[in-house]
């Protein structure tokens, strides 16, 4: 090889591609991760000091959250019914849990509906926690007609 043309290279061209292949595999591996996000004023659809997610895989809209003193206010702006699950992001790793499908204990929250979550009913609730996770979902109802929670998303917001 040219000693030139070796010296202009850069180190990344010069590793082996076995190597490339694995860092890039890593690399796109994390984009699918959830991230977080910092409320931002003046959002052009949320509204003030929302953080609004796409609900991309669930239907048309979006899904905003916004926390307030008293809670976590959540908008469904989609084309369906969805369901939630408010939750202290510093405890995900502890979270085991099954997404509700309906019932009293399981309410929908309907397109275009508002629901204020008091912090008391988010799930390891602390006063000193700057971070929390809320999920959501469609129901689906399987040939059998059983209900199955579908197209889980989630946003982590901070406070």
């Amino acid at each position: 090889m040219n000693p030139y043309i070796h010296k202009a290279m850069s180190r990344l061209a010069l590793m082996p591609r076995p190597f490339l292949v694995v860092a890039l595999a890593l690399e796109l591996a994390g984009c699918g991760a959830a991230e977080s996000v910092t409320p931002e004023f003046g959002s052009d659809y949320c509204g003030l000091s929302s953080v609004c997610a796409p609900a991309s895989g669930i239907s048309a809209g979006y899904v905003s959250v916004t926390p307030t003193v008293a809670g976590l206010t959540i908008i469904n702006q989609t084309d369906r019914p969805i369901y939630t699950f408010a939750v202290n992001a510093e405890t995900l790793a502890l979270l085991d849990w099954v997404p509700c499908t309906g019932g009293a204990n399981c309410p929908a929250l309907a397109q275009g509906a508002r629901r204020d979550v008091p912090w008391a009913d988010v799930y390891w609730y602390a006063a000193n926690t700057k971070q929390y996770s809320v999920y959501w979902w469609n129901v689906t109802v399987q040939p059998d007609g059983t209900a199955r929670a579908d197209n889980i998303k989630n946003v982590t917001i901070s406070r």
